[in-house]
């Protein structure tokens, strides 16, 4: 006997009551059938694990969309000026929340990097973008930590066979840090898109820019689109820096022409 619809319903509130928990699911599918006297019955799929949702969707002959996950790297040693980090995360977080695509991206933090923490971190996560937030040096370097704290600077060449042999899912690099232009021009060897400074930047501007560029990319526009909104979001603010960002991409890609989020766009082949 098919249920009575006010039963349903109940068990659709209980249901959304369970999905707003703490311990909330990996997903919830939703699927309607019209029974023969005319009713409409609802029935929710309540996944818990990421493998029994991904299990279910292939059985049913369904595509299975994939986060996109930002990997938010922090560095800010002993001896350094100290950088506005956390708020630079806070503000990138509340963007991605605020995304017409948000229940689309990942936001995932590392504090205090150290070298080693890039490869357990890019081979654990395999992120779609790489983002880096600290110190840059006109030494053509970003600043990790040493296992004291302190300062341990990371060659242009280093951070090139890092990516060569993580790219992995990798689309994007945005390194946030004064005189990285160098660096992210070698990183489009290996990645679609990088991001860097051509100089030193402040840290107004710096997390202005990359708070604006997460929050486009969250609703489903374009890399430039995204970068041109972070360069007009830094100008709105009257800060005079929106020059020293800078979007290079991989040979025979365009960043008009990739899109992370909401499917718009196919990864480019490789030639």
């Amino acid at each position: 006997m098919p249920p009575k619809e006010r039963d349903v319903q109940k068990i659709n509130r209980l249901l959304e009551q369970l999905a707003s928990r703490r311990d909330a699911p990996v997903a919830i599918i939703e699927e309607e059938w019209c029974l023969e006297d005319g009713c409409r019955l609802t029935k929710k799929y309540i996944f818990r694990t990421l493998q029994a949702y991904k299990t279910y969707m292939r059985s049913e002959g369904k595509e299975i969309m994939e986060k996109i996950k930002i990997l938010f790297f922090a560095a800010n040693p002993n001896g350094t000026t100290e950088l506005s980090l956390t708020k630079e995360a806070r503000e990138i977080e509340e963007k991605i929340r605020a995304a017409q695509f948000r229940d689309s991206l990942e936001f995932i933090t590392k504090w205090a990097v150290r070298p080693d923490d890039l490869l357990q971190s890019l081979n654990q996560h395999k992120p779609h973008i790489v983002h880096f937030s600290g110190h840059g040096s006109p030494a053509e370097e970003i600043i990790l930590l040493d296992k004291l704290g302190n300062a341990k600077p990371v060659s242009k060449e280093a951070l090139i066979g890092l990516f060569r042999t993580l790219k992995d899912n990798i689309r994007i690099v945005l390194l946030n840090a004064c005189f990285s232009r160098p660096q992210a021009e070698a990183i489009t060897a290996e990645i679609d898109c990088a991001i860097g400074m051509t100089h030193a930047i402040g840290d107004d501007a710096a997390i202005i820019f990359a708070a604006s560029f997460y929050r486009a990319i969250g609703f489903g526009r374009s890399v430039k689109d995204a970068f041109d909104q972070g360069k007009a979001a830094i100008i709105l603010e009257g800060i005079q820096e929106e020059e020293t960002p800078e979007l290079m991409t991989r040979q025979n890609v365009t960043a008009e022409s990739v899109v992370l989020v909401n499917g718009r766009a196919k990864r480019p082949k490789r030639p």
